[in-house]
């Protein structure tokens, strides 16, 4: 009589484990940190103690003393309302996720966390060039680890569907690319000229946001 071989145990743990977002647990994460972080960008922009006794033009002028931070926070904004809209447009393409695409995105988060400090650092301190180069370093982590994460969920397609389309894979990379290159120039014109690097990262950024409502009107009207 024939001896059965004994069924070797399938080890798995839950490191190893593949799960699908049913739940949605890591976007609705995501959403609340994005929401915190967009309220504490305007924690930032506030006038200093005056006495009660004060003229209309200095009151004006005290308002106006604050256009460093309002500048920022404008563009701090910006960028996580883009940086939003992407990750919303990557997971929704997610069918599954593991313990490396959940620490990547934890790591992303750090990124958005850290947002509020740097924009009240270089709002504050706009004159020194560090405080512009570690602004500029918070933009090149938020779009360096969603390149990050675009890869790893696209590569041989383990997480995503599997009808998504090549090109597809291909534009989202290069736009990330570029904004990885341009936050790394960013950086380093931080360190020759703050303002300049604060006017590229604000150009860059709000083109981004018109750029697609263009195309949007044109094709209308074609």
């Amino acid at each position: 009589m024939e001896k059965r071989k004994p069924k070797r145990s399938l080890k798995m743990s839950v490191f190893d484990a593949v799960q699908t977002p049913a739940e949605r647990r890591i976007e609705a994460l995501s959403d609340g940190v994005f929401a915190v972080g967009m309220t504490l960008l305007v924690l930032d922009i506030k006038l200093p103690t005056m006495p009660n006794e004060i003229s209309s033009h200095e009151f004006i002028h005290a308002i106006f003393a604050l256009w460093p931070h309002f500048g920022v926070f404008v563009l701090s904004f910006v960028i996580l309302a883009r940086a939003w809209e992407v990750h919303h447009y990557i997971f929704d393409y997610l069918v599954r996720y593991d313990h490396t695409l959940v620490y990547l995105n934890m790591l992303y988060l750090m990124a958005v966390a850290l947002l509020p400090f740097s924009t009240s650092l270089v709002g504050t301190h706009s004159n020194f060039e560090i405080s512009a180069a570690i602004y500029a370093a918070n933009f090149l982590a938020l779009s360096g680890i969603t390149l990050l994460i675009w890869n790893y969920a696209t590569r041989d397609r383990r997480l995503v569907r599997g009808d998504i389309q090549p090109e597809l894979i291909a534009w989202l990379k290069k736009r990330l690319v570029l904004s990885t290159v341009i936050n790394c120039a960013a950086i380093l014109i931080a360190l020759i000229s703050p303002p300049l690097c604060i006017l590229l990262l604000l150009i860059y950024q709000l083109s981004m946001v018109i750029i697609p409502f263009l195309r949007k009107n044109s094709s209308v009207a074609e």
